[in-house]
Order: C-alpha cells, then sequence, then structure tokens
C-alpha cells in the first residue's frame, strides 16, 4: 500500500506474498465476494455494503496486551480484473483508531495463485503506543490467518 496518509500516528508498513491452490480468476471473484470476505477477515463481526465498493464493518481484535471491538470503513478504490485491488480503510475503537491504504495484486498460474500485498496503516491512541515491532508482527500473523482462511474457503467451492 502507498503511504497516502499524512496524518495519523506511527504508521506500520505491511508486505507480503502467499500462494493459494487455485485458479487466477476464482481467487478474483473470492476477494470480491463481501460474504466470502467476512468469513475469511479474523475477527470479523460483520461487514454490511454502504453502497458500491463500500463497506461498514464491525471487527474484534487483540493485539499484544490490546483488547478491543473496531467499526470501520472499506473502500475499494480500484478495480483491475483479474489482477489488482485498491482499498482504503479507516476505523475507531475504544483502544484507538487506524487509517490506512492497500493494495492486493495477483499473478496466475494455471491451479496457483500467487497474492502480493502492500499497505501502510497508520494508528491512533493506544493501538499507537504499542510500537512498530509489535504491530508489525500482529499484522503479519493476521494476514497469515486471512490468506489461510481463504484457501479454506476456495477448497470447498466447486
Amino acid at each position: 500500500m502507498s503511504a497516502i496518509l499524512g496524518k495519523g500516528g506511527p504508521g506500520v508498513e505491511l508486505r507480503g506474498e502467499e500462494t493459494i491452490a487455485a485458479p487466477l480468476e476464482q481467487v478474483w471473484r473470492a476477494l470480491n465476494d463481501p460474504q466470502l470476505m467476512a468469513r475469511c477477515i479474523p475477527g470479523v463481526k460483520s461487514l454490511e455494503p454502504l453502497g458500491e465498493d463500500e463497506f461498514m464493518g464491525l471487527v474484534e481484535v487483540s493485539i499484544g496486551p490490546i483488547k478491543g471491538t473496531f467499526q470501520g470503513r472499506l473502500r475499494i478504490c480500484q478495480r483491475e480484473p483479474p489482477r489488482r485491488l485498491r482499498l482504503q480503510m479507516q476505523g475507531q475503537g475504544r483502544a484507538g483508531g487506524l487509517q490506512g491504504e492497500g493494495v492486493i495484486e495477483l499473478e496466475g498460474d494455471g491451479d496457483i495463485t500467487k497474492v502480493s500485498y502492500t499497505g501502510d496503516v497508520h494508528l491512533t491512541g493506544l493501538l499507537a503506543s504499542l510500537g512498530a515491532r509489535v504491530l508489525h508482527g500482529a499484522s503479519q500473523i493476521l494476514a497469515r490467518q486471512f490468506f489461510a482462511n481463504l484457501a479454506r474457503e476456495l477448497e470447498t467451492q466447486p
């Protein structure tokens, strides 16, 4: 994700790659299915459409000593089917807030899809006080959980 946010607290840069045993088109459809995404994103309690490409969600998160519920918005800013999504998010909870932007890119090779992601998230409140090292580690764990959940969901599809 590119750093578009000049405001907010400390930033956490996310970057990674995952390989999913599913064809490119199937992974693309899954990433654009809000109900499926709600089942894959760790801690999601609800994900409701606000309009085209914009969603309101409620997420329970535990990062280090901080546990909380966050309400936020997710917006798909740009789609380049079936290869690229650009997302923006913002959320607020008792433990602080976050704002961020990210990019998900797909590269298919038969029945295998490589998913690359990058992003920047800026934090406020207690979340910001945890420090970049703790937040980066927690973010990587959540990303791995998301992709493991996505792979499981795709395995059950015909």
